[in-house]
């Protein structure tokens, strides 16, 4: 009986660690230089505002995602760095995010004119990793309008 309540209080305390990622939002991103590495590829640099509300400090550290366009893979986009997120305000948080258009011609089709992206069917698939310590948890996000996440972040191309 006594080790079934040291896992049933084991348990819960993980559980309620789950529970403050939730708390933790993406507020606004500022975006900075974009250094080109390649043709199709591109490091940016950007400041995210980020509110951790708890009293913890988390980690950001893997973040995947795909830009798709009318039913094809427009772009993939990743993390560089793992980066921290301090407990407390709303906090700016330098980031790198690494960039590869995987179809250029498609680009080029819309005659690199980024506002063009707008109109066209883009849908947005992606993953965040958060760690706090030795626990990590994935949340994913799947077939978001392009249009609805810039405007959700008040951002323009």
């Amino acid at each position: 009986m006594k080790k079934f309540s040291i896992i049933l209080l084991l348990a819960a305390f993980l559980l309620q660690g789950c529970a403050n990622y939730r708390r933790i939002a993406l507020v606004d991103v500022e975006f900075g230089k974009v250094k080109m590495t390649a043709l199709t590829r591109a490091q940016v640099q950007v400041n995210l505002k980020i509110n951790n509300p708890t009293r913890t400090v988390f980690h950001i550290s893997d973040l995947e995602g795909i830009l798709d366009g009318a039913g094809t893979e427009f772009a993939r986009f990743s993390l560089v760095e793992e980066i921290a997120v301090q407990p407390g305000e709303p906090s700016l948080v330098p980031a790198t995010i690494a960039v590869e258009v995987t179809d250029p011609l498609a680009l080029l089709a819309k005659g690199l004119n980024l506002p063009a992206l707008m109109n066209g069917d883009f849908t947005v698939d992606a993953a965040v990793q958060v760690r706090k310590g030795a626990v990590k948890k994935w949340f994913r996000v799947k077939d978001i309008p392009l249009k609805e996440l810039l405007e959700n972040l008040n951002l323009q191309l």
